[in-house]
């Protein structure tokens, strides 16, 4: 019960971050952040004037194959996008304005803390997901990885399957 919900809320803040990532690379006038809270804590690293880098990771095991290349697509969809860093609109004249008063340099950094506080969360979550999965796996032990053939034959189904991915989308 509980750790589906939080499957699900992870795959819904993921969701949310594929169609902020797909809204920023066609330049859409609505970016929708507020879809959810990891979109909403990352819009500042997805546009203005920061560097954004992103990090794909996947399994090599055999049976992680399918999340594998959806992990593998969603990263090659981020490589494309391109971000116009914004102009700053700050003057010589009003730099006293926008100096924030030690008050509101203490809030921002709550702020951030908070946000990092979050992120470190949903990423604890991710972390129990992905070793539950491994328990399963290890438990089960259905596919043998041993003999190299397999191992060739899965590169080169993936290798293929990313061929027609680019392909659709030309």
């Amino acid at each position: 019960g509980k750790e589906l919900k939080e499957v699900q809320h992870i795959n819904t803040s993921l969701s949310a971050l594929g169609d902020v990532m797909e809204a920023l690379d066609r330049k859409a006038s609505h970016v929708p952040y507020h879809a959810s809270k990891l979109t909403h804590m990352l819009k500042g690293c997805l546009g203005g004037n920061s560097r954004t880098m992103m990090v794909v990771t996947v399994s090599p095991e055999i049976k992680h194959v399918q999340e594998a290349l959806c992990a593998l697509h969603f990263g090659k969809r981020a490589k494309h996008i391109k971000l116009d860093s914004l102009q700053s609109n700050i003057s010589p004249n009003n730099n006293e304005e926008r100096m924030e008063t030690p008050e509101e340099e203490i809030k921002s950094q709550e702020k951030v803390k908070g946000k990092s506080g979050e992120i470190r969360r949903v990423l604890r979550i991710e972390q129990r997901r992905v070793q539950d999965k491994l328990a399963l796996y290890k438990k089960s032990k259905l596919i043998d990885i041993g003999s190299s053939e397999s191992v060739e034959d899965l590169r080169r189904n993936l290798n293929e399957m990313f061929m027609e991915s680019d392909k659709k989308k030309e």
